[in-house]
This record gives C-alpha cells, structure tokens and sequence, in this order.
C-alpha cells in the first residue's frame, strides 16, 4: 500500500497528535509505512516534537523490532542532532543502548561512523534523566520503567540492554 508519509507525518504533527491521526497510523499503516514514518518524522522534525511523538504513543514504538530501529538509526545518522536524540532516547527512556547494539551487529556500519559514535557517546547529558524529562514523562501518564516490556522484547533480539534513567552516567542531572 502506498502511503504519503510526509503528509501523514505533517498532519499528525499540525494536529497535535489528534486521535484520527494517531488511529490512522496506529492502524492502516502497515509495518513498513510506519518504519518510514518515524524515519522522516525523525529527520524532519525537532526533538521536541520527537519527545512527544515517542512518549504519548509509546504502543507505536513497539509495533517496529530492533531490525527495524537499527535500520531507522543507520538512516538518520547523517543528521548528528537526530542520531543523538534517538540514541539519548532509546538509553534515557528505553534502557537499550543502541551504540552499543549496533556496535555489536553491525560492526561495520559502527566502525565506517565511528567518529560519531565516539562523539554522542561523549555527551553524558545525553544519557542522564533530567528533571524535565521525569516531568514530561509524569505528563503522559509514565514513569522511568514504563518501556520495560519494549526493552525485554529488544533484548530478546540483541539488543544491549542498560539502566534506563542512565544510572551508569551519573543518573539524574540539571540542565
């Protein structure tokens, strides 16, 4: 099935995720759709608007496995911001270490974007739960363990799984 991706991406967004948007890609897009669905909502729009996406519909996340998110963070990596930020998330939020994963996976891939890799790695406040994350996070009904289920299912498949809330990093931290 053909989709239009930026449209539905630009409409959920302008919609402030109203529920016939959300069911639209909840529920017509198929596997592959909703793979490019994140990936061009990922490099089009501001990680602001990514928190969002990813914390009030988390069931959304799910619905893609790991060979799927690997496949989205190889796509976006040419966006540094972007790459961090879905990293960030995934540690923060998930408790999957996705460097590490695909260091592990995909050594070559790892290896041809190493200077990336060892940048975001080396940017410990990406890794820390902040009280503005611990604030968004009770706004929509969550909490730092809410993913576990998505983590088990990811680790499951290979993933590297980590402390979410990035205790290893210091845990929580002001910025």
């Amino acid at each position: 099935m053909n989709h239009d991706i930026p449209k539905i991406a630009a409409a959920m967004r302008d919609s402030h995720m109203a529920s016939e948007w959300v069911a639209l890609v909840r529920d017509v897009l198929d596997h592959d759709a909703l793979r490019a669905f994140y990936r061009y909502s990922i490099v089009s729009y501001s990680d602001i608007y990514l928190r969002r996406l990813f914390l009030k519909q988390p069931g959304l996340l799910e619905r893609l496995d790991l060979q799927d998110w690997i496949m989205v963070v190889r796509d976006v990596v040419s966006q540094p911001s972007q790459f961090q930020y879905v990293i960030s998330f995934f540690y923060k939020f998930v408790g999957v270490d996705l460097l590490a994963t695909i260091e592990r996976l995909d050594p070559p891939f790892a290896v041809e974007h190493r200077a990336v890799f060892q940048f975001t790695r080396g940017l410990e406040s990406l890794f820390g739960v902040s009280k503005y994350d611990l604030r968004e996070l009770a706004n929509n009904d969550l909490h730092v363990g809410s993913f576990a289920g998505f983590q088990q299912l990811l680790v499951a498949e290979g993933a590297v799984a980590c402390v979410p809330g990035s205790i290893a990093f210091g845990g929580l931290v002001d910025y």
